[in-house]
């Protein structure tokens, strides 16, 4: 058996610090991988069970998160106290408390010296016990001919039960179980429980039955129940919006719910190009039993221009029609941008003695139509303006004016004094002026 180790009923990671003093070539370098479940699965007897999963080289702690049907524990153990400190084989511990009876789920993830690795999957199992004592469930519906894939699951509520346990099978052959806690069933006071569950129901023959749990254990099965499902392939699926105009790039697509809808596939057109993208009702917003229109939000920037989009939808049962395409245009409402550059470049004062070409340069995200060619500025002054502008293909329209400074004039030079015709000793400096 693996060692009993110590547990936290929490539900948040604990952070410390750890000097490894472990040989450099146990230490990888890099995180752990996602760790590797082993047992125990299905059915045990004992409360206790040791929970096992593959080990991994230069990890120092695992931490095992056990989730019973009272409470939700955290659960440390270093590699070593698992048996696995050669970082080889299988580390094997067991919670130091009984777990509580029914479903047990559990999962792990491993850190070393290097930060944490990723949790495992999810595994479940159950500890085995009988209620002598218990009331066996009675199971409702459905039953017989059903035309719906979406149904709930009703039966009588069974005194003292803290679990119910649902198995179900359906016409393709899909069998799973689930657990409810009575709250979730709705029958913490009232007699009927009912849950519905997902996938749904396909085609054909299938039944179902439930069993109740107390706290010593389990009651006997309830009597199993058959029903067939002729499920309807689902009704062509109506775009909604966007079909006018838009100024967003990534819009939101709405339309109503269609029933026995199991996918929705939007098809998006720009010219002759389009790109598909499916939705399962719950993804979208409008799982069955809902009112609320399906809505999405696809993950891509549409262009400028017109765009236009359709519809389908999908169960067991094959395909609705495709709707019609719906058009609408993405507008650009934000003006452009310009720039100028000057030839030649004016002094650090700003001042040019020459010419000046202006250049323009215009930029908009749909695209520029129109922007003003190159101007050369002549003449002379400190605030000759300068106006470019730019327009984009969706007639948004900007303008901004600069100011050239030119100066052609040589400076004029005044002498006061030694006054002209004065005599001045030789070594008197001399100089120009520009």
């Amino acid at each position: 058996m693996g060692s009993v180790f110590r547990s936290f009923r929490c539900v948040a990671l604990l952070s410390f610090v750890i000097v490894f003093s472990g040989s450099p070539e146990a230490q990888t370098g890099t995180p752990p991988v996602q760790v590797m479940l082993a047992s125990p699965t299905g059915g045990v007897s004992t409360r206790r069970p040791a929970l096992v999963w593959d080990a991994q080289p230069g990890v120092v702690y695992y931490l095992v998160r056990v989730m019973e049907r009272t409470t939700t524990t955290d659960n440390w153990v270093t590699a070593a106290a698992a048996g696995c400190g050669a970082g080889t084989g299988t580390c094997a511990v067991m919670l130091a408390h009984d777990l509580d009876l029914g479903q047990i789920r559990w999962q792990a993830l491993a850190w070393n010296t290097f930060g944490y690795g990723p949790w495992s999957s999810t595994q479940e199992f159950i500890i085995n016990a009988v209620d002598p004592m218990a009331a066996p469930a009675i199971a409702q519906s459905p039953g017989g001919p059903l035309a719906d894939e979406w149904v709930p699951f009703q039966w009588v509520r069974v005194p003292d039960a803290v679990w119910y346990r649902l198995w179900r099978r359906d016409g393709a052959g899909v069998e799973f179980e689930r657990w409810f806690r009575p709250s979730e069933a709705g029958c913490v006071d009232s007699e009927a429980c009912q849950v519905t569950i997902t996938p749904y129901l396909a085609n054909g023959n299938g039944s179902w039955k439930v069993q109740a749990w107390t706290a010593t254990g389990s009651g006997p099965w309830s009597v199993e129940k058959t029903f067939v499902v002729t499920l309807p392939r689902p009704a062509t699926p109506q775009p909604a919006a966007p079909n006018s105009t838009t100024t967003e790039r990534e819009p939101v697509f709405t339309w109503p719910a269609t029933p026995h809808t199991w996918y929705y596939l939007l098809r998006v057109w720009v010219g002759s190009t389009f790109t598909d993208r499916w939705y399962t009702p719950d993804a979208a917003g409008c799982a069955p039993g809902t009112s609320t229109p399906c809505v999405v939000r696809p993950d891509a920037t549409l262009p400028f221009g017109s765009v236009s989009w359709q519809l389908i939808a999908w169960n067991r049962s094959g395909y609705s029609e495709w709707s019609g395409l719906v058009t609408f245009l993405v507008v650009d409402q934000d003006p452009p941008t310009i720039t100028a550059t000057f030839a030649p470049m004016p002094d650090s004062g700003g001042w040019n003695n020459t010419n000046v070409t202006v250049t323009f340069t215009c930029a908009d995200q749909s695209g520029i139509a129109v922007c003003t060619s190159p101007v050369q500025v002549s003449g002379e002054g400190e605030d000759i303006p300068v106006t470019g502008t730019a327009t984009d293909i969706a007639g948004n329209t900007y303008s901004k004016t600069w100011s050239v400074k030119i100066d052609r004039s040589a400076p004029v030079v005044h002498v006061f004094y030694p006054r002209e015709g004065s005599r001045v000793p030789a070594s008197t400096p001399s100089g120009q002026t520009s």
